[in-house]
């Protein structure tokens, strides 16, 4: 009843209450769960792993991920990083985050803006860099230069991430494209 789409909020209101927790983590299965639970889900939970679920929810109120974003818990940044229904301005701000999981969450969400993206690949940490390089809306003069990071993880992703579009790019010369990534040191 609790994941049951079609229960009635009457019938959530009687589930919240049960005490037994397993009841009300059901309740984040619920694709129709109403807003006024999630607030009160993510205080109750007791694990970093109910709490991305909460955060992650397709129905999440936006209003939620404002008020959580900035919270000390890198879980609950990193939950919010990933979700696709976080606003831009709070993606961008994520982006100033100190730890690297956060910054690699908000990698891989696929509404994080480009300019955000192309930031990252200059982080100081070179798996953000590496990620980053794998992200397909990073520009080719971004990925080229990224071909000549110290870190070979980085250098190969970009080189990977060229290979797999290389179709797309117009190369400036007439420097054929296999030659040009497979000819750069790794």
């Amino acid at each position: 009843m609790c994941s049951n789409p079609s229960s009635s909020e009457e019938t959530l209101d009687y589930l919240f209450e049960d005490k037994n927790d397993t009841v009300r983590n059901w309740m984040i299965n619920n694709p129709n769960l109403p807003a006024k639970y999630f607030m009160k889900l993510y205080n109750g939970a007791d694990c970093d792993r109910t709490r991305y679920r909460i955060l992650t929810h397709k129905k999440i109120p936006t209003s939620i991920l404002e008020n959580l974003y900035n919270k000390p818990n890198r879980c609950t940044r990193s939950s919010i990083a990933i979700n696709t229904r976080t606003p831009e301005h709070i993606l961008r701000r994520l982006s100033d985050d100190n730890e690297r999981y956060v910054l690699e969450s908000l990698i891989w969400n696929k509404r994080t803006p480009k300019d955000v993206l192309i930031k990252l690949t200059n982080h100081t940490d070179s798996r953000i860099r590496m990620i980053s390089a794998g992200r397909r809306e990073i520009p080719k003069n971004i990925l080229i230069e990224l071909l000549n990071d110290s870190n070979v993880w980085v250098s190969s992703n970009a080189r990977r991430n060229l290979w797999l579009r290389f179709k797309e790019y117009e190369f400036d010369d007439n420097t054929p494209v296999i030659y040009f990534i497979e000819d750069n040191h790794y």
